[in-house]
């Protein structure tokens, strides 16, 4: 007699596969902020600085990393969000183009500083800014990902974009 095997798994092997695949589920898409991490600027009214027609602004503040967790605070690609009724809406990217730097990794513990210029004119490769009335609220949402050791070196990954928004601010026009 010839041994016939079934079509169909035991159960007992599919339950398994199933643990073990959710076992070893990997990070997609963005991630949320680890409990700990702070995005603060230095100040909830940003002076600014007029020279004729033409307005600067410096946003700058830190990233306090108070998790057991890497960051990587990216040097530039920052984003300005500001309040339109009542959702933080994006009008301002900066651009990477005609910047030089490198990305900081902040440790758990330590904190990294950030300065992003804005101007109501096109400057370095970013868009013009906007800078409303002294009453517009904007928040910066920093470019931040975050390491994590895996076998044979770290993986990045991203956070969720609403996670990265600092303190809200307004700018002294």
């Amino acid at each position: 007699m010839i041994p016939r095997f079934s079509a169909t798994l035991p159960h007992s092997i599919l339950l398994s596969t199933a643990l073990l695949l959710g076992a070893c589920e990997s990070a997609i898409g963005p991630q949320p902020l680890p409990g700990g991490v702070e995005v603060r600027t230095t100040s909830s009214v940003i002076p600014v600085d007029t020279s004729g027609t033409i307005k600067r602004a410096t946003i700058s503040g830190k990233v306090m990393n108070k998790s057991a967790r890497t960051l990587v605070l990216g040097y530039c690609g920052h984003t300005i969000a500001k309040l339109v009724g009542n959702e933080w809406v994006d009008v301002w990217t900066q651009s990477c183009a005609a910047i030089d730097g490198v990305d900081v990794e902040v440790l758990p513990g330590d904190s990294a500083a950030f300065g992003v210029q804005v101007a109501n004119v096109t400057s370095g490769g970013s868009g013009v800014f906007d800078f409303g009335s002294p009453n517009t609220q904007f928040r910066l949402r920093v470019r931040m990902l975050l390491k994590e050791p895996v076998p044979f070196g770290d993986e990045v990954f991203e956070i969720e974009a609403d996670d990265r928004l600092s303190n809200s601010f307004s700018f002294a026009n």
